[in-house]
């Protein structure tokens, strides 16, 4: 009877513990709006006091297609295998940050499926979301090879640990951060919405001219193609930036779409 008990006792124990764990979890947010924070976005505040000022100098976007240092992971518990599995590919080419407050629990789930732990960062960091190819910081190089930095947009969704993520990125990696989030320069865009040649030409659907436009929802100043142009060509040495028809099946209009972001 007394084992009968224990026994007892303890899958009470491991219930109230996994339901703790799962209580704890953060809601799975979708890559497209909630009806929630679309009631928010027409309130929340998007842009910043802080300023910050284009590089000095002539930068180069980096490609799509160049070698990283960096593979940036957002660590959400509802998807462990395709992340343990991204992790797993990626530590075999380059240095892996993966932003969780849940260190020790990550690690060990990956440690124990056999993922290598030495060229993995662990960045403790609040968070949002998982989509991080659309709210992390995009690549940039003083006078085309020189000098790595990071530039970032107004992330169109009202989720603020993630809009501001990107800081944690360059303080963690050591490198300069330009970001487009006052005054005119107040660009709102989506690394989704996004992709670079390396050779000056980037390209995009025209979500980033309709989210820039007169009646916003963002509380962004209006700007025309040609200021965002210029501002895209000041922040990220884009010389050509080429817009195309947005696709009526695609909820949220990206033309490239991915959900991780590589530093070069």
């Amino acid at each position: 009877m007394k084992n009968f008990y224990t026994k007892y006792l303890l899958v009470l124990l491991m219930t109230l513990q996994t339901a703790f764990a799962i209580s704890q979890e953060k809601p799975n947010l979708p890559h497209n709006l909630t009806e929630t924070e679309k009631a928010l976005v027409s309130e929340y505040q998007f842009t910043s006091p802080r300023i910050s000022t284009p590089p000095s100098g002539p930068v180069r976007a980096a490609a799509e297609w160049e070698e990283v240092e960096y593979l940036l992971v957002t660590w959400q518990p509802s998807y462990p295998n395709i992340l343990r599995q991204i992790v797993q590919a990626g530590v075999q080419e380059c240095k892996v940050i993966i932003t969780t407050q849940n260190e020790a629990s990550v690690a060990n789930y990956l440690t124990t499926n056999g993922v290598d732990l030495t060229n993995v960062i662990f960045l403790d960091v609040d968070w949002d979301s998982i989509w991080i190819r659309d709210y992390a910081g995009n690549t940039i190089y003083s006078d085309d090879v020189g000098e790595l930095a990071l530039t970032d947009w107004i992330y169109n969704r009202p989720r603020p640990n993630d809009d501001v993520m990107p800081i944690s990125h360059a303080a963690e990696a050591g490198i300069p951060i330009y970001t487009t989030n006052s005054g005119t320069n107040d660009l709102v865009n989506t690394g989704g919405n996004y992709m670079s040649d390396g050779l000056g030409n980037a390209f995009a659907s025209n979500l980033i001219l309709d989210e820039n436009a007169a009646g916003n929802p963002y509380g962004v100043s209006v700007k025309t193609e040609a200021q965002i142009d210029g501002i895209m060509n000041e922040y990220m040495g884009i010389e050509r930036f080429v817009k195309m028809n947005t696709l009526p099946y695609d909820v949220i209009h990206h033309s490239p779409h991915k959900k991780f972001l590589l530093i070069s």
